[in-house]
């Protein structure tokens, strides 16, 4: 249900003005007409829907809104209605903000706005895909359904993404801490060595006058680093908002060896994994592809996939539509048109997300593997080449002497 604000004829001259709720705008005017009065002007109130920004800019973790909508389908499936149901979960839930933004949304049913419009409200919580989802849920009356499909569409996708970020900390860690022992060798410890080298009249070696010439370098243009380095982060933060620099990006993203071509694998398999859940509930192939665009990070491949949307709905086939387009590995379009000849597109779908899955995460465990011991030895050789440049004069120093 939604509320309408509305001014009406009432007789000749008397106009009049209220709120309703109804379930839209036609239902509304009909009432209106059924207490003879005149509509003049029937809107729904829920675009003035105001959000303060602290609630507005809050940010939730994946696993709270898995167990959300898990436990918000739950309640439903039982027979508990919506607005007691967010009730209860507001009520049990330990996080604290999402506690304030369940009970705000609550606020927002009671007063006649339906869920979906008030979980658009959260764009930092609930994406444009879980919010159409829900929509298509209150449409079809398997809200309940729906939400179950979410949390184990948001389930998958989270057991993948630690996966991958398990891989990747230690190298990572292994490149932080070299890095930062590189930066106190040569900020901290050798301006306080070299000193006492050269007070000693130590030979200096061409190793360690390029060390010192590096620390000094360091030392005394910290603070422009420091000024480059917020000024880059503007710069990009300012060309990201542009379209146009941000298909480039996504373009040179995608030449980038070994690497690119798993974060397009990567962007496929959450498309193709979260469009077969929308499939899933019977939602119409077009309109199940332009609910599942926006999860799309490439703006390119967003482009694209719309754009296939827009010729499929003209008729045709949306496997040779893909092929066409010759961006997608052959694996794509030939289980879609597979799909569409068995008439289960949903199945293929699914079959292409778990191929790429297992596909990046062998990918990954290889790069992982060829990486840590490069590292490993890069670091290694740095660490080596100071410490012998930092050695090399105190060790001719004790051999003079």
């Amino acid at each position: 249900m939604k509320t309408f604000f509305y001014e009406a004829k009432d007789g000749p001259d008397k106009k009049v003005s209220g709120k309703i709720i109804a379930s839209d705008k036609q239902e509304a005017v009909t009432f209106l007409e059924s207490k003879n009065l005149t509509p003049i002007i029937v809107k729904e109130e829920a675009a003035q829907i105001k959000v303060s920004g602290r609630l507005r800019n809050a940010k939730v973790r994946l696993r709270d809104l898995i167990i959300f909508s898990k436990q918000l389908s739950g309640l439903l499936k039982s027979g508990v209605p919506i607005l007691r149901s967010i009730h209860i979960l507001s009520e049990q839930t330990e996080n604290i903000k999402l506690k304030h933004i369940l009970e705000d949304i609550a606020a927002k049913v009671q007063s006649g706005i339906s869920f979906s419009s008030a979980l658009y409200q959260y764009p930092k919580i609930f994406s444009q895909f879980f919010c159409a989802m829900i929509k298509s849920g209150e449409e079809s009356g398997a809200l309940d359904k729906t939400l179950y499909r979410l949390s184990g569409y948001y389930e998958k996708r989270d057991v993948f993404v630690n996966k991958a970020r398990s891989a990747i900390i230690y190298p990572s860690l292994i490149l932080a801490v070299g890095f930062f022992t590189v930066i106190f060798i040569l900020t901290v410890v050798m301006p306080k060595i070299m000193p006492i080298l050269i007070d000693l009249n130590a030979n200096i070696h061409i190793s360690t006058k390029i060390l010192l010439g590096v620390s000094s370098f360091l030392k005394n243009t910290w603070h422009l680093w420091l000024f480059f380095f917020f000024l880059l982060v503007l710069i990009l933060n300012r060309a990201l908002k542009n379209a146009s620099f941000r298909e480039h990006l996504a373009l040179l993203k995608n030449k980038i060896p070994l690497i690119g071509p798993l974060i397009f694998k990567l962007e496929l398999s959450q498309f193709f994994r979260a469009l077969s859940v929308v499939l899933e509930g019977g939602i119409p192939i077009v309109r199940a592809i332009n609910i599942t665009v926006p999860i799309l990070n490439n703006p390119v491949l967003r482009k694209r996939m719309s754009l296939s949307a827009d010729l499929l709905e003209k008729g045709g086939s949306w496997g040779y539509t893909l092929k066409e387009d010759k961006i997608y590995p052959p694996i794509v379009y030939n289980l879609i048109l597979i799909g569409e000849e068995t008439g289960n597109v949903r199945g293929a779908l699914s079959e292409i997300s778990d191929i790429f899955e297992y596909d990046i995460e062998e990918n990954i465990k290889i790069i992982i593997t060829l990486l840590e011991p490069c590292l490993i030895l890069f670091v290694g050789l740095i660490i080596g080449f100071i410490v012998m440049a930092l050695l090399l004069p105190v060790f001719e120093l004790n051999f003079i002497q």
